[in-house]
């Protein structure tokens, strides 16, 4: 019956109708375990049949699967540890810090305009990226914040219409003054008397 299961789980995992997936083998961990520990069970019994079993070859198959199931956990222990410790680095990271300010600070309904190596969370609907925009681009749009990330200036050398773009937003002459600056992440909010008109 178990060997028959097998074959079966099998057939349905290589089967060419749907994607082939680390989890879908799953269902094979227990009759796996089932039949190594049979196989445990046999040789530990072929060894013993001949003389009485001691304490000590009876031993023999238990500290396997102590030894097999502490090596399963160690492990797990280390992937956990190491997932934290990743999910710690991202939550302080720039990116998820100046992330927050905007979620915090900024109302969801605002229009803003970001490069896309700036992050913006997922509640502002009225999000527009670019990837090195036009000061027209930006009177056009009028939104009412920036975002910019100055590690990609060196991408604008040559790009007038990029460069004159970033250089607007810095020195308010788009109508925009500074809010916030973690990093090389940087907010502008419009300034309403300030914006230029066409």
């Amino acid at each position: 019956m178990l060997i028959s299961w097998l074959g079966l789980d099998i057939a349905v995992l290589l089967a060419p109708v749907h994607e082939r997936l680390l989890h879908y083998t799953l269902p094979l961990i227990a009759p796996a375990a089932m039949l190594a520990a049979y196989g445990i069970v046999s040789v530990t019994t072929a060894a013993t049949r001949n003389r009485p079993p001691s304490w000590t070859v009876r031993a023999v198959p238990v500290s396997m699967a102590l030894t097999l199931a502490l090596c399963v956990e160690v492990h797990d222990a280390i992937d956990l540890m190491a997932t934290r410790q990743t999910l710690l680095e991202r939550e302080s990271s720039p990116v998820v810090l100046a992330g927050n300010w905007i979620a915090d600070e900024i109302p969801a309904s605002a229009r803003i305009a970001y490069d896309y190596a700036s992050y913006i969370p997922p509640q502002f609907i009225h999000a527009t990226a670019t990837w090195g925009a036009s000061p027209g681009w930006l009177l056009k749009l009028r939104p009412d914040f920036v975002v910019v990330n100055t590690a990609i200036d060196g991408a604008w050398r040559g790009r007038p219409a990029a460069e004159a773009y970033y250089s607007c937003v810095k020195s308010g002459a788009c109508g925009y003054r500074h809010r916030y600056s973690l990093d090389t992440f940087s907010a502008y909010e419009r300034v309403q008397s300030a914006l230029p008109t066409e």
